[in-house]
């Protein structure tokens, strides 16, 4: 049995954006995943060097995460001029803690806050 089911133009407008914008992310799952990737080894290298490389924008935006991160609940240890955790510097539990937050939010966990993890 087939059932007719009659939209307006907005509302099939609003379900083509729903489907692209789901097709978006998927396609983008794979970018997020490249940023890191690899061994962990890499991830280890990559992490040493933003630590010790970042701009200091780039350390601003990791506070920002790390702000983010602690406000849900993550437990980032007790670094920084607060003993919070939040200190600027990509270290493991903050790598954890993204991985973590990316599990439970069905992204692809790599450890990267890109254009998938971010919003």
């Amino acid at each position: 049995m087939k059932k007719i089911i009659k939209l307006t133009e907005s509302d099939l407008e609003k379900i083509v954006k729903r489907v692209l914008k789901e097709q978006s992310i998927i396609n983008e799952l794979a970018s997020d995943a490249d940023d890191f990737g690899g061994s962990q080894e890499t991830v280890n290298s990559e992490i040493s060097s933003f630590n010790q490389n970042a701009p200091r924008s780039q350390k601003e935006n990791m506070v920002a995460i790390q702000q983010k991160l602690k406000s849900l609940g993550y437990d980032l240890g007790a670094y920084g001029p607060n003993k919070d955790g939040i200190d600027g510097n990509y270290g493991k539990r903050t790598l954890a803690a993204i991985k973590d937050f990316q599990i439970k939010n069905g992204v692809k966990s790599t450890g990267c806050v890109g254009t998938v993890t971010a919003p």
